[in-house]
């Protein structure tokens, strides 16, 4: 099922290139890296993860890439390790998410003014 999964995220990349729906396009070279992290063909993922990197695309970034849990299967790999570190991250800190400092929680009652 491997090259079947493959075949069809090509045909996905084929159906939209990027050079023809810059907007849809990087979805599905996104996608097709997905399946090859799935199917462990890591290298493969990373090319199509450095070539997003490398377009405008609101598809991936960097901060995104660190922190979406379907990249986890790279994260020790060099290759992913070396794109952070291009990228100005630290391939070896964990990204956090953070809450802006005057956030409140959701059922905390609205101030009466009272």
């Amino acid at each position: 099922r491997k090259e079947d999964a493959i075949r069809e995220g090509k045909l996905g990349v084929e159906l939209f290139p990027v050079s023809k729906d810059a907007w849809i396009g990087p979805y599905r070279v996104a996608d097709l890296a997905f399946i090859y992290t799935l199917v462990g063909d890591y290298d493969a993922a990373l090319d199509r993860l450095e070539y997003l990197l490398s377009i405008p695309s609101e598809t991936m970034s960097v901060p995104m890439l660190r922190l979406d849990p379907r990249w986890d299967p790279l994260r020790d790999h060099p290759r992913y390790k070396a794109l952070l570190r291009r990228h100005g991250f630290d391939p070896d800190s964990k990204p956090q998410a953070t809450e802006p400092r005057d956030a409140k929680p959701h059922d905390e009652p609205a101030d009466s003014g009272g």
